[in-house]
C-alpha cells in the first residue's frame, strides 16, 4: 500500500502569521541556521539514537557481578526452602507479612524426671522477615565494546576533568525583580528546599517597604500629596451677560475609592497582589486605616527611589536563595532542576556553573560514528553529523596518542549538558558553544580538558567570539590545557590555521 503524503505531513496553524519569522523556524528546524533570533525552540530530533556514558567495566568486574548474582540466587533458594518447610511443619497458610509466630517448647515429665511440666519453657521465635523470599536479582549484562572504551583510571580522570570545567552562562535580566523573587520562593516551597520561603519573602517585603517609605520620605511626600489631592476647575458661561466665561479653580481631597484605584497599580509594579497584601496585613495588625495603606502603596509604586531600593532587596534576596539552595540542586527531580536553572539565570551578575555529566541522552542518527566519545552506543561508537571542518578536527585529534576521549558540545543555550562562553555581539550579549572538548594527557600524565573549535573565520561574529574566549581565559586561565580556534582558507593545500587563545600573547592583545 502506497504511503499517504497527507497522513505523513504535519500542519502548523499560526494565528499571528509572520512570513519572515515562520521561515526562520523552518530554517532552524531543518538545520539551515543555528539561531532563531532569541526564540526559545528546542531542537527536534527525528528517530533519535540513544547513547549512554561509557562507564568502564572489565572481565573482573563482570565476574564479581556474576558471583554476587549467584550468592543472591543461593540465598533466595535457601530462604524459599526454609519458608516452605516451616509452613509444612505448622500446617498453616503462608505467613503474612510482619507476622510473628511463637512456639512454646515445654519439656515433658519424662524428659525432666518431674511429675509436672516445668513452667517458662524455652521459646523459639521465627520472624517472617527471615523467611521471606529475597527479591530476585537480575543477572549481570554481558560485556560490550562500550564497557571497554576506557579503563577505570582513564574514566576517573575524564570525569574529574569534565566536572572541573567552569561554565559562564549568559546572564538574563529578570523582567520584574519581584515576580522573579515570588517564582523563586514558589519553587523552593514546591521542591521542598525551603517550605517557609513564601512567608519570609512576604514578611521581608512588608518590613522593607515600611522602612524605605521612611528613609525616602523627602521623595515620597510630594508624590503622596499629588495622589491625595486633585485640582478641579469650574467653568461657567453666563448667557444673560453676553456669554461671559468665568473659571474657578479648587483643590479637593480624593475620596477613598480614588485612592484605592491608585493603589491597585502597585500590584503590577511589585509583581502581584501577594506582596502588596502582605504590606496591608502588616499595617492592619498595627491598626492603620485602609486609606493609609492605599496611600502608602500608591506613593511607593510611583516613587522611583522607593522602587529601586525594593528591587535591590528583591534581587539580593533571590541571590541568597540560590546560594543556600545550591547544595540541594543535585537532589531535585528533573522538572524542578529545569525551573531552578531558568530562575537562577535571571540575574545581572556573572553566573558560573559546571556542565552536567551526560548519562543517557538522545542524539541525531548519522552515517559516521566515532570512537572515544563520552557517550556511546553498545558497540562503543557515537553517531555524529560533522561538517568538513569538524571532521578534520576530530580525525586529527583522535590520531594523537595523548587523546583519551572527546565530547561533542551541544549548542542549546539552556542545556545543562552544554559549555558556553558569553561574548558581546552588535545585537547584545550572546553565547558561543565551542564544538569539541577533548580530554588529553599532559606531561605529568594527568587528564586535562582541551577546547578546540572550528568556528569559521568567515563569519561576521568571529572576532567578537574570539574576544569572548580571551575574556573567559583571563578569569579561568587554568581550566583548559589548550584552547584552539580553527579557521580554514580556500584554495590552499593545507588550508587549516589554528589560533592558540590560551597563550599569554593572545590574551593581552
Amino acid at each position: 500500500m502506497e504511503a499517504d503524503d497527507f497522513l505523513n505531513s504535519i500542519a502548523c496553524y499560526l494565528p499571528q502569521f509572520n512570513r519572515d519569522a515562520t521561515q526562520g523556524v523552518v530554517d532552524y528546524l531543518t538545520g539551515e541556521t543555528d539561531e532563531m533570533g532569541g526564540a526559545a525552540v528546542s531542537k527536534v530530533t527525528v528517530q533519535p539514537v540513544t547513547v549512554q556514558a561509557a562507564v568502564p567495566r572489565t572481565q573482573e568486574d563482570y565476574e564479581c557481578e556474576q558471583a554476587a548474582y549467584e550468592r543472591a540466587e543461593t540465598a533466595r533458594r535457601e530462604a524459599e526452602k526454609m519458608r516452605s518447610g516451616c509452613q509444612l511443619e505448622l500446617g498453616e497458610a503462608p505467613l503474612v507479612a510482619q507476622e510473628k509466630i511463637d512456639f512454646a517448647v515445654t519439656p515433658s515429665a519424662e524428659d525432666t524426671g518431674d511429675d509436672q511440666p516445668q513452667a517458662g519453657g524455652a521459646t523459639t521465635d521465627i520472624e517472617h522477615d527471615s523467611l521471606v523470599k529475597p527479591a530476585p536479582m537480575a543477572p549481570p549484562k554481558p560485556l560490550t565494546p562500550r564497557d571497554a572504551s576506557f579503563t577505570h583510571e582513564e574514566w576517573a580522570g575524564i570525569r574529574a576533568a569534565f566536572e572541573s570545567i567552569e561554565v559562564r552562562r549568559n546572564p538574563k535580566k529578570a523582567r520584574n525583580e519581584f515576580t522573579s523573587l515570588l517564582k523563586t520562593a514558589t519553587l523552593f516551597m514546591d521542591s521542598g528546599i525551603d517550605r517557609d520561603a513564601g512567608k519570609r519573602v512576604n514578611e521581608g517585603f512588608a518590613r522593607n517597604l515600611a522602612g524605605v517609605l521612611v528613609s525616602c520620605e523627602d521623595d515620597v511626600a510630594p508624590v503622596r500629596s499629588d495622589i491625595e489631592t486633585t485640582n478641579t476647575k469650574l467653568i461657567r458661561i453666563d448667557k444673560r451677560h453676553g456669554n461671559e466665561v468665568t473659571e474657578v479653580g479648587e483643590e479637593v481631597v480624593v475620596d477613598d475609592e480614588g485612592i484605592a484605584k491608585a493603589a491597585r497599580e502597585a500590584d503590577t509594579v511589585f509583581g502581584n497582589k501577594e506582596l502588596t497584601n502582605a504590606y496591608r496585613k502588616r499595617l492592619l495588625a498595627e491598626g492603620k486605616p485602609r486609606r493609609e495603606m492605599d496611600l502608602d502603596l500608591a506613593a511607593a509604586c510611583r516613587t522611583s527611589s522607593v522602587v529601586a531600593k525594593l528591587s535591590d532587596w528583591a534581587k539580593k534576596t533571590r541571590t541568597e536563595f540560590f546560594e543556600k539552595g545550591s547544595t540541594e540542586y543535585d537532589f531535585l527531580s528533573e522538572k524542578y532542576k529545569q525551573r531552578y536553572r531558568e530562575l537562577e539565570s535571571e540575574t545581572q551578575s556573572k553566573l558560573t556553573t559546571h556542565i552536567q555529566w551526560p548519562g543517557t541522552v538522545n542524539v541525531k542518527p548519522a552515517e559516521t560514528r566515532w570512537p572515544k566519545h563520552i557517550v556511546q552506543e553498545e558497540d562503543g561508537l557515537c553517531p555524529l553529523s560533522l561538517n568538513e571542518d569538524e571532521t578534520y578536527v576530530v580525525k586529527r585529534e583522535l590520531a594523537r596518542p595523548r587523546t583519551v576521549a572527546f565530547y561533542r558540545n551541544p549548542s542549546e543555550s539552556l542545556s545543562p549538558l552544554a559549555f558556553s562562553i558569553p561574548y558581546n555581539a552588535p545585537g547584545g550579549r550572546k553565547a558561543v558553544h565551542p564544538d569539541f572538548i577533548f580530554f588529553v594527557r599532559d606531561h605529568g600524565d594527568t587528564i586535562r580538558p582541551s577546547l578546540i573549535d572550528p568556528h569559521g573565520s568567515y563569519l561576521a561574529d568571529a572576532i567578537p567570539k574570539l574576544k569572548g574566549y580571551v575574556e573567559y581565559l583571563r578569569d579561568y586561565p587554568d581550566t583548559f590545557i589548550q584552547v584552539l580556534s580553527i579557521g580554514s582558507l580556500n584554495d590552499v593545500p593545507d588550508k587549516y590555521r589554528s589560533l592558540n587563545c590560551s597563550t599569554p600573547r593572545c590574551r593581552t592583545r
